[in-house]
């Protein structure tokens, strides 16, 4: 799983994961890249997400809900992912994802919300320069998918200039079924 969560995942529970084909960081000098890392922040980042709020903590369908973009160097993906707590069926976690993510591309990314996800996303990448660790981390990671330094530098500048239209165009873009791949992880069965 390529996201964050707050929980911990039992291998007692199925999973649900579907992926949709993405634009990567090398199409349009990374401007659909960068609106889809604010959507999937927006989407799944963690306990203020929209998929963790309405599943996790409103609905208590889910013990883990959330999105993640990976824009590798040839090919990216967009990926939309819940674990249904016991007593929720998988069909049931998905009925429930593909009904929020649906009133998120009606109603499209609200102002404010962009805006509290883009501070998040920039105080992340300050933080993340205070350890040994995380410089050569994200300068390898970036490099590896054809990045330059100056790119890398200019990233939180590039993430603020992310517009609200820009996330709602770019979710409209790649939430396709089209080009989607669903799969489910069930629990192994005891002999």
């Amino acid at each position: 799983w390529a996201a964050r969560t707050s929980t911990t995942r039992s291998s007692t529970s199925p999973r649900w994961r579907r992926t949709y084909l993405a634009p990567c960081y090398q199409e349009a000098d990374g401007h659909p890249a960068d609106a889809l890392t604010v959507l999937a922040e927006l989407l799944g980042g963690g306990e203020s997400s929209r998929l963790y709020k309405s599943l996790v903590i409103e609905k208590k369908l889910a013990t883990a809900a959330g999105a993640a973009y990976s824009g590798m160097r040839d090919s990216g993906s967009f990926i939309l992912y819940a674990e249904p707590r016991p007593g929720v069926t998988v069909a049931e976690i998905e009925a429930a994802v593909i009904d929020e993510v649906a009133g998120f591309l009606r109603e499209g990314a609200a102002p404010e919300e962009v805006s509290r996800v883009e501070r998040r996303l920039q105080a992340s990448a300050v933080y993340s320069r205070d350890s040994l660790a995380g410089p050569p981390r994200i300068i390898g990671a970036a490099l590896a998918m054809g990045r330059s330094l100056a790119e890398i530098e200019a990233w939180p500048k590039r993430i603020v200039a992310v517009t609200p239209r820009q996330v709602t165009d770019v979710a409209r873009a790649v939430i396709n079924d089209k080009t989607a791949v669903t799969a489910v992880l069930l629990p192994e069965r005891k002999p």
